[in-house]
């Protein structure tokens, strides 16, 4: 008897066939729940193609799978060191699975949440009950659900991994949504997206057709009537010998007494304020995702007046509140409450993004004490120096904390 059998068993479930699940975002899935011609989003991956879409995903992504990741732990008296000797240390910090890199792993795992709305990871243990990989699942082979009692269960239906597993045996990162399944954004806002995808396919048969909007060949009516095969041959050869960009600026030459007229150009284009309008549809897009759009090369109306202010906005709003969830989700379910460990990211990458800005800000905590001199040279991948240990504060001149409380001490002592 399967897991799957004894569970349903136990519980008396009559489980509920499950729809064949898509990735291809082809209409024929899973995620189709519009229509399918060429200027609708059907899926995921379809919105996957609209370039601002493309460029939020991938921004966010790369931020998140370049932050250094390692597994801290507190000791008994408070204090907080990375916990070189776990299990999990070097998955974090060489290899998740076999042949994959952290970058990798983090990467596909927020590429999924942030189109799907789902991101799966099955902890793979030992023996011993500890975590020695992590095997990352395709959104569309793992469902959650409900059993009678109200318990979440996870059906998963990878090759090498199919079986039901407990929300504990599960990593799971899902966005907004609801019955234990995050929504994807690109459903959420398929017009959205579908304009997008409809202005670059209007631009890009604009200038396939070398800018030539079209128009008619006219005969005299003294002229034969041209055969419907006489007709299709024209409107072939016209469009093969002057269309295009590179064909553009070309003489034709109609015989037989026709005439061509072209459809009034008045730039609709611009009469329509399409680059208006583009520019309004790459903004909603950045917005639906959280990033600023100087972060995607958008640069026009930015609010921004420096770097450090862009940067701050999106890691706050953007960076922060997905990193958060990863952490929490697998601070609850890789780690027992007795490791007293959690999983931490660095963010100097992102807040501090230039040479004169970490001088300055390394220097702050230098001078009040909450950085000594070997942990700025640890941040900045430079090994320890003597008596660089010791913390400093601003005085009169740089002294020692510990100088600075025994000074204090004996001032109180004599008054």
């Amino acid at each position: 008897m399967t897991k799957r059998d004894t569970i349903q068993r136990l519980f008396g479930i009559k489980e509920t066939k499950v729809v064949s699940r898509s990735s291809s975002g082809n209409g024929n899935g899973f995620w189709s729940i519009f229509g399918n011609n060429a200027t609708t989003v059907t899926g995921p991956l379809d919105g996957l193609g609209v370039s601002t879409v493309y460029a939020c995903v991938d921004t966010i992504s790369r931020t998140i799978a370049t932050l250094p990741t390692t597994i801290r732990q507190i000791n008994p008296d408070g204090t907080k060191v990375d916990a070189v000797t776990h299990t999990q240390y070097d998955l974090w910090t060489r290899e998740p699975d076999y042949n994959v890199t952290p970058y990798n792993f983090k990467r596909d795992l927020i590429v999924d949440f942030l189109l799907w709305g789902n991101a799966y990871a099955l902890p793979i243990s030992n023996t011993r009950g500890q975590i020695i990989r992590y095997k990352y699942i395709q959104p569309w082979d793992m469902y959650p659900w409900r059993d009678g009692n109200g318990d979440l269960w996870y059906n998963c239906y990878d090759r090498m991994y199919a079986g039901v597993y407990r929300p504990s045996e599960v990593i799971h990162l899902r966005d907004i949504g609801r019955d234990d399944i995050g929504y994807s954004k690109i459903h959420l806002h398929a017009t959205t997206v579908g304009k997008e995808k409809a202005a670059a396919k209007f631009i890009n048969t604009f200038y396939t057709n070398g800018m030539f909007l079209g128009g008619v060949v006219e005969y005299p009516e003294s002229s034969a009537q041209l055969t419907p095969e006489q007709i299709s041959n024209l409107r072939t050869h016209f469009r093969d010998i002057y269309g295009g960009v590179e064909k553009g600026g070309q003489i034709g030459i109609i015989t037989g007494g026709g005439q061509l007229k072209q459809f009034k150009n008045e730039m609709p284009l611009s009469n329509a304020q399409y680059v208006e309008s583009s520019g309004l549809n790459k903004k909603e897009i950045c917005s639906i995702f959280n990033v600023p759009p100087p972060k995607i090369g958008f640069t026009e109306g930015t609010p921004y007046n420096s770097l450090e202010a862009l940067n701050t906005d999106y890691w706050q709003n953007c960076i922060l509140p997905i990193v958060t969830m990863m952490e929490q989700e697998f601070n609850l379910k890789a780690f027992t409450p007795g490791e007293r460990c959690y999983l931490n990211h660095n963010y100097d990458n992102i807040l501090l993004t230039d040479t004169a800005t970490k001088g300055d800000y390394y220097q702050k905590m230098f001078n009040i004490g909450v950085l000594n001199r070997n942990e700025i040279r640890d941040r900045m991948e430079l090994n320890a120096v003597p008596y660089g240990d010791e913390y400093f504060i601003q005085g009169n001149n740089m002294i020692t904390v510990e100088k600075a409380v025994n000074q204090e001490a004996a001032k109180e002592i004599t008054n």
